[in-house]
């Protein structure tokens, strides 16, 4: 019996002796001084100031690998000359597939390729990408101009030359040139001025009050036409075909819709709510309006002025809303909720929610439709939303100025933005 187990702990000893030599030996295919195989480089994320850029870890056991090195130009041709090439990024751990470039120059093109080696010394190259870093976006406070008291809508002519901005204390219309930041003219109305659009044109500027729509000339900034809706407060907008223009007046429940040819109101679409911020679709088969009693955004037909959708928001008094210049989304802001609704216009239908700072206020994209910057102003900050994600990327201070409405430049160089609290407009640049 005692022979029987000692027979049994010797053969169970000898079988794990053999098993853990059998694990020392490397049983696997041996490497050594085969080409390593290559990764598929590719680009997660390319903003102004980064390229976040990711790849596959090869196959090759951890003992025969050597290293990536990440080049990068501003030609391509990589692989076929590395002297024209920098090599940005060398680490020796198969695992660690990404990098962040973060000496990009924005509007410029950077080409990458990455390079596999082995242990042995063996290499291989990735494919190679171009990638187009976007222009610099504005985020920081580049110049204040003083204005009249209590400045609410602004907007810029299609030139990007003069910007327009409401002095509601003043019943005035303040006219800065760009080029200099300097206040040319202020235009006199009878009543506290509240928003303000440009035709696209450029030949006219529409101002909503409380007495109604005042029609400004650009070309010597002279009133050249009036328009009576008394208590009107809202918004406005207008058609890319100039044809029309969409003013929402809040406290009576519709939108005005008056026909420039003869600034005459040639219709009135109640929404039963309580019509807010307003804007156009870029094709301008339809307007859009967020209604803050509603909680929803209404969606109206310009070809019979006829509400065509209404889209509920989950969350209560969206105030303000806006449309990228391709058109394919619309953007609208709850002022209780602190939330940012995505809309997808093909059907109407929400597609995301993102949570932003409190008290928003105003919403306005970037020409290349690449980034939102939407106005907090009890926080004094703007955030900036990038769009293809729709993640906030940056929420920057405007220091003592209290943002309101906002608009962009044409050329997306520098946003306008009206600020309450010490009477004056923040330049972004």
């Amino acid at each position: 019996m005692k022979r029987t187990c000692f027979s049994v702990a010797f053969k169970s000893l000898l079988l794990i002796s053999i098993i853990c030599l059998s694990c020392d030996e490397n049983t696997g295919p041996d490497f050594s001084g085969e080409v390593p195989e290559a990764s598929v480089l590719s680009l997660d994320i390319a903003s102004w100031s980064y390229a976040w850029l990711r790849w596959n870890f090869t196959s090759v056991p951890e003992d025969d690998f050597g290293s990536y090195r990440l080049y990068s130009s501003d030609a391509p041709g990589i692989k076929s000359d590395t002297s024209a090439a920098v090599m940005i990024y060398s680490i020796t751990s198969k695992y660690f597939c990404t990098h962040i470039d973060s000496l990009v120059v924005p509007a410029e093109t950077s080409h990458y390729a990455l390079l596999t080696t082995s242990s042995e010394g063996s290499t291989s190259w990735s494919n190679e990408i171009a990638v187009d870093i976007p222009d610099r976006e504005p985020d920081s406070v580049a110049a204040v101009v003083a204005v009249g008291g209590w400045p609410d809508g602004i907007c810029c002519t299609p030139s990007g030359d003069y910007v327009y901005v409401c002095c509601y204390d003043e019943n005035e219309v303040y006219v800065i040139r760009t080029s200099d930041n300097t206040v040319v003219a202020t235009v006199n109305l009878d009543y506290g001025p509240l928003a303000v659009c440009c035709l696209n044109s450029g030949e006219y500027i529409y101002v909503t009050h409380g007495g109604g729509v005042s029609i400004i000339r650009t070309s010597d900034n002279a009133v050249t036409a009036e328009l009576s809706m008394p208590g009107l407060k809202g918004s406005i907008c207008v058609l890319p075909s100039d044809e029309y223009v969409y003013v929402s007046n809040s406290d009576d429940g519709y939108v005005a819709v008056i026909r420039t040819a003869d600034n005459t109101l040639a219709g009135k679409i109640y929404t039963n709510g309580y019509p807010r911020g307003i804007c156009s679709a870029p094709s301008g088969d339809y307007v859009y309006v967020a209604d803050y009693y509603l909680n929803a955004m209404v969606v109206i037909s310009t070809s019979d002025n006829s509400i065509a959708a209404v889209v509920g928001i989950s969350w209560w008094c969206p105030v303000d809303l806006c449309t990228t210049p391709t058109g394919d989304y619309v953007y609208v802001i709850s002022h209780m909720h602190h939330i940012l609704t995505v809309i997808e216009t093909s059907g109407n239908t929400i597609v995301a929610e993102i949570d932003v700072e409190p008290d928003p206020n105003h919403i306005c994209a970037h020409p290349t439709a690449e980034y939102l910057y939407l106005t907090h102003g009890n926080s004094r900050t703007v955030s900036v939303i990038r769009t293809s994600d729709n993640q906030v990327v940056e929420c920057f201070t405007t220091g003592d100025h209290q943002p309101n409405c906002i608009c962009a430049l044409p050329s997306g160089e520098a946003f306008y933005m009206s600020s309450w609290a010490t009477d004056m407009v923040t330049v972004i640049r």
